[in-house]
């Protein structure tokens, strides 16, 4: 079937409008992969329509078909929609669109909430980890963060393009951005990064469910959990969480990490982090130990949290740090003068054992 290249100049429902190289406006059927107004995509079946009838756009297109006569339309620089993040702040929903680098292209309320945590906050053209820290850090000055409760925030990444269903977002690197933001600011919780499809998509839009809540109702499923659509749509997702008593290390094995007390973890990593650790006058580094030297930060000198995280970390350099010190500080004497010391006492203990 021949195809030819439009450039996109109006979107509803179910069709798109656009516009050719020769100047034609084609109404065609709205694309399985996301788009936008500007994207350049390819139209199977052209249906001419009545110019008259789209007069709002008539300025644009006189411009449009100028620059194509004169040769400066490029169909291949207005950037694609490559790639899509929904994130769920606890209350808040918002979809950001990317091209192939990774850049917001667009960023999309699903909420009020949301609404709020984008209105003055100037996102596009940024890369995404830059983007969804800013969001994760409006989120914390808003207030959707609870200090009394454990916390979910949920991103899904999806892909728009058919490409072997691939990105070039770093889930790991997104699922990072946003803990720390949570850690740094003690908030207690869980941070989920999911995987998705546009039909993912497709279908949460269908149910006006934001893409996290859509995905949290079909893993609730497998492990005979049913959650309303009606219940959960004006729901946050961390009051679904406690409601419904969610256990996410089960519903997402593999891609969440938690942060509570003073602590957080991830499932597939061995070392934890530690809030003293994000303190502006905490060492990063312990020096290597000379002899006889005291630790700068001796673990008995630490709260309890951070010692045994510092004991984990520092195990073999401690324990030469204490035979050095048994070496060259007697610690035979030591024992020979207290048993000369003690003397009495202890033969009157050897006594009472005979």
């Amino acid at each position: 079937m021949k195809t030819s290249k439009g450039k996109i100049l109006k979107i509803d429902n179910k069709h798109v409008v656009a516009i050719t190289k020769d100047g034609e406006f084609i109404r065609t059927p709205l694309p399985k992969h996301k788009v936008m107004v500007g994207d350049v995509i390819e139209i199977p079946n052209k249906k001419f329509i009545n110019y008259r009838s789209f007069t709002p756009y008539a300025a644009i297109a006189a411009m449009l078909i100028i620059a194509i006569s004169l040769g400066l339309f490029n169909f291949s620089m207005t950037p694609t929609a490559y790639a899509s993040v929904a994130l769920d702040m606890t209350n808040s929903s918002i979809e950001l669109t990317l091209d192939e680098q990774s850049k917001i292209v667009k960023a999309e309320a699903k909420s009020e909430q949301g609404a709020r945590i984008l209105k003055d906050l100037n996102i596009e053209g940024m890369d995404i980890y830059s983007g969804v820290n800013l969001v994760t850090n409006k989120a914390v000055n808003l207030g959707y963060f609870n200090p009394e409760e454990k916390n979910l925030a949920i991103a899904t990444v999806i892909p728009l393009q058919d490409k072997k269903n691939q990105t070039n977002i770093d889930s790991e690197r997104l699922m990072t951005t946003i803990h720390d933001e949570m850690f740094k600011n003690k908030y207690d919780g869980y941070v989920i990064v999911n995987k998705g499809n546009t039909e993912i998509m497709k279908r949460a839009h269908d149910k006006d469910l934001s893409v996290n809540k859509y995905m949290l109702q079909e893993k609730s499923k497998e492990h005979n959990i049913n959650l309303p659509d009606q219940t959960i749509r004006n729901k946050s997702t961390t009051d679904i969480m406690k409601d419904y008593n969610l256990d996410m290390q089960k519903m997402s094995p593999d891609n969440w990490c938690e942060i509570y007390e003073n602590n957080s973890r991830y499932p597939n990593r061995n070392n934890q982090m530690n809030r003293w650790d994000m303190q502006p006058n905490a060492p990063k580094n312990e020096p290597d130990l000379e002899e006889n030297q005291e630790p700068r930060n001796n673990p008995n000198n630490m709260p309890n949290s951070h010692r045994n995280d510092w004991m984990d970390n520092n195990n073999d350099q401690w324990q030469n740090h204490q035979n050095n010190w048994m070496d060259n500080n007697q610690w035979q004497d030591h024992q020979n003068n207290w048993m000369n010391n003690n003397q009495n006492q202890h033969m009157n203990n050897m006594w009472r054992n005979n």
